[in-house]
């Protein structure tokens, strides 16, 4: 641990932790030698359709902080990574193959106008792709409105899994599904959970995991419920386009948290998630039409 470079995202932090929601003091940073090798890329060098990572809306996590590691797995798969810095409007999305917003953040309400919210609407039927992430609470917030459009209730919730964060098919908390695949396990760091009848299901909170929100005094976190089934995350098909919402960011990501002397690996980089980066893959090249 201690030979890996960090680039730092933000220093001197106050953090949730990512599996538990505990309040530490630290140093959050990207895990610049995570492992971000495709041994058979779907696509030629530069050559796959662009993927366009928003970063015009406050977003937590963009290709320069928290998804750099994301992004790399995407380059050498052969699509073509892009940042985007301006609202969504029909001239900002178009040739783009993949729209991924990641933890949005607005200090009130959505994240995103009404005219926005209807060209991405637009995008997407038109044959158009999103990824949309947002993790635990208040994230949720800044989405609610755009996953509405697409027949989805965002909760805004701490949800965690006591399973350490492991999703198993054994557990069917990993939906057997032709974009999951030979994947059997993959691991999660908390987030939030939605609501979506009109999806399916790849990854479905099960016995293992509870909901939280802030108690209505704002004295800390509410008292724990069950999480009832509501999607971490899930696919549909939109008119000619396609969608995948996930209420989990970290497992995207690879990063390092350092706190009260130690440090733990968040990401496709940490234990017991070696398979992420295949569901993470599986996932794109389904949204792309590469499946």
């Amino acid at each position: 641990m201690s030979t890996r470079l960090v680039l730092l995202a933000a220093a001197c932090l106050t953090l949730i932790a990512c599996s538990s929601q505990e309040t530490v003091t630290g140093e959050q940073g990207v895990d610049m030698e995570a492992d971000v090798s495709v041994a058979a890329p779907r696509f030629d060098a530069d050559a796959g359709p662009v993927v366009l990572f928003d970063g015009a809306h406050q977003n937590l996590h963009t290709i320069d902080t928290g998804y750099a590691p994301f992004a790399q797995l995407l380059r050498n798969d052969g699509l073509r990574v892009s940042a985007g810095d301006s609202v969504f409007d029909e001239a900002a999305l178009a040739d783009v193959g993949l729209l991924v917003i990641a933890n949005a953040d607005a200090e009130s309400g959505s994240a995103f106008s009404e005219e926005e919210i209807a060209a991405v609407r637009q995008y997407v039927e038109s044959g158009g792709s999103l990824l949309l992430i947002a993790d635990h609470m208040p994230y949720p917030l800044a989405v609610q409105d755009l996953a509405a459009a697409f027949g989805a209730e965002w909760l805004n919730v701490y949800s965690d899994n006591t399973h350490d964060g492991r999703v198993t098919r054994r557990s069917g908390d990993l939906v057997d599904d032709p974009i999951t695949g030979d994947v059997t396990r993959i691991r999660t760091f908390g987030g939030s959970c939605f609501i979506a009848p009109n999806m399916r299901p790849l990854l479905v909170a099960g016995e293992t995991w509870s909901l939280q929100t802030e108690s209505e005094d704002g004295d800390g976190p509410s008292p724990k419920s069950p999480a009832n089934g509501c999607f971490i995350g899930a696919v549909a098909e939109v008119g000619e386009g396609r969608i995948a919402f996930f209420a989990e960011g970290a497992m995207f990501s690879a990063q390092i948290l350092a706190f009260d002397g130690r440090t733990k690996l968040v990401g496709f980089n940490a234990p017991h998630a070696g398979q992420n980066r295949t569901f993470i893959l599986n996932v794109v090249h389904w949204l792309v039409g590469a499946d």
